[in-house]
């Protein structure tokens, strides 16, 4: 069964076994950049899709606000720092996984979440906001097992210990925090150079003209 098994089927196979399937894509090299490129946009458009035809009872954005390059653009980024912040802490804990392993392997391991966002998407087209608390429950259930698939992930290719790889999952959590500040001080910093370096020419440009 398991030599049937291609890099294309093998995120779904993850799905059903996450620790046996993982374990196969270390060892047999069946992870595939272009199948996490894929999903990840599968994972992307659903929170837009949902936001955009959300029965009225759900609806939180107007449609109007929504804005797809950007939506698209915020999921990437918040997946790049988790990466990162992931491939930073484990490097220093001894992880094996390489960077473009852990993004593959983070991009599987949301499938199950994003599976939940399509089935919410149907739902919320036909229940009333009485009954919303099944798509709860759907999400709640969807974005568990994506952890129980991202923990057997890091176990698998970093080769850790259950406790080492829920250990390394709130590591990430508190690296991509600190990334976030990081961004967000230089980020201020740039824009106030900026500022600083406009009004420098701006009065350049006044005297200058004075003077003529």
């Amino acid at each position: 069964m398991m030599k049937k098994e291609t890099i294309y089927t093998m995120p779904f196979h993850a799905l059903k076994n996450p620790f046996s399937a993982f374990e196969t894509m270390r060892y047999r090299k069946l992870t595939s950049l272009k199948m996490s490129v894929i999903l990840f946009f599968v994972f992307a458009l659903q929170s837009v899709i949902q936001l955009q035809m959300m029965g009225k009872q759900f609806q939180i954005v107007q449609q109007s606000a929504i804005n797809l390059p950007l939506s698209v653009f915020s999921a990437f980024i918040i997946l790049f720092i988790w990466t990162l912040a992931n491939w930073c802490f484990c490097v220093l804990i001894e992880g094996k996984a390489t960077f473009k392993n852990i993004w593959i392997i983070s991009v599987y391991s949301l499938m199950p979440y994003t599976i939940a966002g399509y089935i919410n998407i149907v739902l919320g087209l036909v229940l009333t906001q009485e009954e919303g608390v099944f798509r709860t429950i759907i999400t709640a259930l969807g974005a568990l097992w994506s952890l129980v698939m991202i923990i057997a992930a890091f176990m698998n290719f970093h080769e850790f210990e259950f406790g080492k790889a829920v250990l390394s999952i709130i590591l990430t959590v508190i690296g991509m925090v600190i990334i976030a500040v990081l961004i967000f001080i230089v980020y201020s910093l740039f824009q106030q150079l900026f500022s600083n370096v406009l009004v420098l020419v701006n009065e350049i440009i006044f005297r200058i003209k004075l003077a003529g």
